[in-house]
């Protein structure tokens, strides 16, 4: 079984047909993860399966999920030795 991967579907021209809602609900390893939004979707599923929906969801914008770290916690100013001072 291949690695379940999170992508997220994204419908350019609005709302997406009932057909290619149906053919989600339908695809075998398809989870769907959120469809609170009208125009995308976020799901769960490998690959293979997102590859061989793409060719049928035509209209549709597919990428796989990405996270990006947040900035850390403050870093402590740095200080550096500008050697002796000038009165």
């Amino acid at each position: 079984m291949s690695e379940l991967r999170r992508f997220v579907l994204f419908h350019a021209s609005g709302e997406p047909s009932p057909e290619a809602l149906a053919l989600l609900d339908a695809s075998p390893g398809v989870k769907i993860i959120d469809r609170t939004q009208t125009r995308a979707m976020l799901v769960q599923a490998s690959l293979e399966t997102i590859d061989l929906l793409s060719r049928e969801l035509v209209g549709w914008t597919i990428a796989e999920e990405r996270f990006h770290a947040g900035p850390g916690p403050a870093m402590p100013a740095q200080t550096r030795d500008l050697g002796p001072t000038r009165s």
